[in-house]
């Protein structure tokens, strides 16, 4: 039975969700197209009908996460006027723990580590990185511009702060003795009231994005 137009989007969408999940998971040199078609529940014929190789179906799936992730970013930096740095800081760290992220990185690294076979979407993530960087200080000159930064403190040190963070709570949830959601949970909240000591005018008001314990 041939699929209409929907159908056909519909069962396009779930191999890229499938792809996603097992490039992440497997890496793309030990990903077979097999893996992807069973994962998405389907036969290799209509895997080859959207994507004619593996390497067409990776590139696929690392555009759309890097178009989300950058979308994502916006959203976060532009929505609710009067969230501090601090607190969008906060939202991001906590995220790092949830698989759609740790996923996200798992391609980077992939691509990062690639051979020549993938030196076209070598290109495209370093033009994301610079994009998204981008964003990240833009919103850090914000910051800074509405007194949540001190005016002499370093963007550029602030943001690999803010790097170094991000990544080390990424690398934790995947230890042991934080599979308590709460333990990780405090350490995001330590990592920002820290920044605010380092970065903060003595004149700043500490959020109330938490509640103290």
């Amino acid at each position: 039975m041939r699929l209409n137009e929907q159908d056909l989007h519909a069962q396009k969408e779930s191999i890229l969700s499938a792809a996603f999940e097992v490039f992440a998971t497997v890496g793309y040199s030990a990903c077979r197209m097999e893996m992807i078609s069973q994962k998405a529940g389907i036969s290799r014929s209509p895997l080859y009908y959207h994507f004619k190789n593996k390497h067409e179906l990776f590139t696929v799936v690392c555009k759309r996460y890097f178009a989300f992730y950058l979308d994502k970013m916006d959203d976060l930096y532009n929505n609710e006027p009067n969230q501090s740095i601090y607190e969008r800081f906060y939202k991001l760290f906590l995220e790092s723990r949830l698989p759609l992220y740790s996923n996200g990185n798992q391609l980077s690294s992939q691509i990062l580590q690639g051979g020549n076979e993938l030196s076209e979407l070598k290109k495209l993530h370093a033009e994301y990185w610079r994009e998204l960087r981008m964003k990240d200080m833009a919103a850090l000159n914000r910051a800074q511009s509405r007194n949540e930064l001190r005016p002499d403190a370093d963007l550029n040190v602030i943001l690999d702060y803010y790097y170094t963070v991000y990544h080390g709570l990424r690398a934790l949830k995947l230890q042991e003795e934080f599979a308590d959601y709460s333990k990780l949970e405090a350490l995001c909240y330590s990592a920002v009231r820290m920044m605010e000591s380092l970065y903060a005018p003595d004149t700043w008001t500490p959020d109330k994005f938490r509640a103290e314990n």
